[in-house]
């Protein structure tokens, strides 16, 4: 199905897709993100192993990088093995407080786990004042 046409005046493109500004919920976005990233790996000709496909999908969404779907390796039974974990109550910690941000705190709630991060929050560095500019 060929891309509706550019808006009047508009020559904002990427490859085939129009790229219009709109609002949408959080939901759509990553609904719309997911579909596309589906479409690109199969252009690319990468398919990753139903067990991986969730994780590699996720790395991508969050990354905007597709090389992770070449480079990412697995330890055999890891997804597996750290779903069982989610559903028992696993504690999540991570090294970095932006990956602590992005962790659906009301889901893993209703699984039982917790997440946590013991790097401090970085302070807000002050702008520079006059003399150091």
């Amino acid at each position: 199905m060929p891309p509706p046409p550019l808006p009047e005046g508009d020559k904002s493109t990427k490859g085939d897709r129009i790229l219009t500004p709109q609002h949408h919920l959080p939901a759509d976005i990553e609904r719309t993100s997911f579909h596309i990233i589906t479409e690109e790996l199969e252009m690319m000709g990468l398919t990753p192993p139903p067990e991986h496909e969730a994780v590699v999908k996720r790395v991508i969404h969050t990354t905007a990088d597709f090389d992770y779907a070449r480079n990412l390796r697995f330890t055999p039974r890891a997804v597996e093995q750290a779903v069982k974990a989610l559903h028992a109550g696993a504690v999540i910690v991570t090294d970095t407080n932006m990956a602590l941000a992005g962790i659906t705190k009301p889901g893993l709630e209703r699984l039982g786990g917790t997440a946590c991060c013991y790097m401090p929050p970085q302070k807000r560095l002050a702008p520079p004042g006059p003399s150091q500019r």
